[in-house]
């Protein structure tokens, strides 16, 4: 039942990561959506290099002009989530969901999509702050994920082909296999595969989803691929060298550490503590390693 909170939160921080494909518009070449510059600027900035500072600079000037786009507010939620802010992360979780509601006249298949991820943000606000005693609120959980996923299919009634809600669904439905026991992964896996756009991020999940799996090879070679969209992007290199490690290579997963932690005053602190708790483990486990 725990598995249920992770899903929540874990959803928070993965479907926003991507290339932009077309100005404004990091989804569909064409025709794209009015998705403004400025939110582009935003995910270039975290989810192509890894800047988290510089960021967060241009969401806080994008924020005074009190946008109309859901997926703004998203991404504060997901950043505040990474900084351990929950109050900010579940303010920005209520503003998506105003403004993915607004959405829904001119834009419904936007509208129900963030109507969804507003769920799952909400959900994942519910799973931190229940963080040690997160059975009590599983029922709560459980009733966000459903509602969420009801969401998407009204989504899909629009254009079951759309990419950005493919992309969305695609990372729901294999956090949710990967997570719930009986869940059919290898079918998640395929529609992730599937989706297609943006490659960068559709490697990446399949990266995570491989590496829970512990089916490393796999994982690396989707890794590899995300690289060569981001090869300066320090979340990829902490990334690979999780898959190292699982694959017993020490020696190049302490490498894959030190490429992270060279861009460490990118990344919000906590994360950076992480990295370099398992970068000491790892090189404790290199040194016992027969060479």
């Amino acid at each position: 039942m725990r598995k249920i909170g992770f899903v929540c939160l874990t959803a928070c921080t993965l479907w926003f990561t991507t290339l932009p494909a077309q100005a404004g518009d990091p989804f569909r070449r064409k025709p794209p959506r009015p998705i403004d510059t400025p939110t582009e600027q935003v995910f270039e900035q975290v989810f192509v290099y890894g800047n988290y500072p510089q960021a967060r600079k241009i969401l806080a000037e994008l924020l005074t002009q009190n946008p109309a786009e859901p997926l703004v507010y998203a991404l504060q939620a997901s950043i505040a989530y990474l900084d351990g802010d929950l109050t900010t992360m579940a303010q920005a979780a209520a503003q998506t969901m105003k403004t993915a509601e607004a959405l829904q006249t001119s834009d419904p298949l936007r509208g129900h999509l963030y109507v969804g991820v507003a769920h799952f943000l909400e959900g994942g606000v519910v799973a931190s702050e229940n963080r040690k005693n997160l059975i009590l609120v599983v029922p709560q959980l459980l009733d966000k994920v459903r509602v969420a996923l009801e969401s998407f299919d009204k989504a899909a009634l629009v254009n079951p082909h759309d990419p950005e809600l493919n992309l969305i669904r695609g990372f729901a439905d294999l956090l949710l296999a990967i997570n719930i026991p009986f869940s059919n992964v290898g079918d998640a896996v395929n529609r992730l595969r599937n989706s297609g756009a943006p490659p960068y991020l559709v490697h990446r999940g399949l990266a995570l989803a491989y590496r829970d799996l512990k089916q490393f090879p796999e994982a690396l070679e989707e890794v590899n691929k995300a690289l060569e969209a981001a090869p300066n992007h320090p979340e990829l290199h902490y990334l690979k060298a999780q898959i190292l490690v699982g694959q017993q290579n020490f020696l190049e997963g302490v490498q894959s550490f030190d490429q992270a932690l060279a861009l460490e005053a990118n990344l919000p602190a906590d994360l950076v503590r992480q990295i370099r708790r398992e970068r000491e483990r790892a090189q404790r486990r290199l040194v016992a390693t027969p060479q």
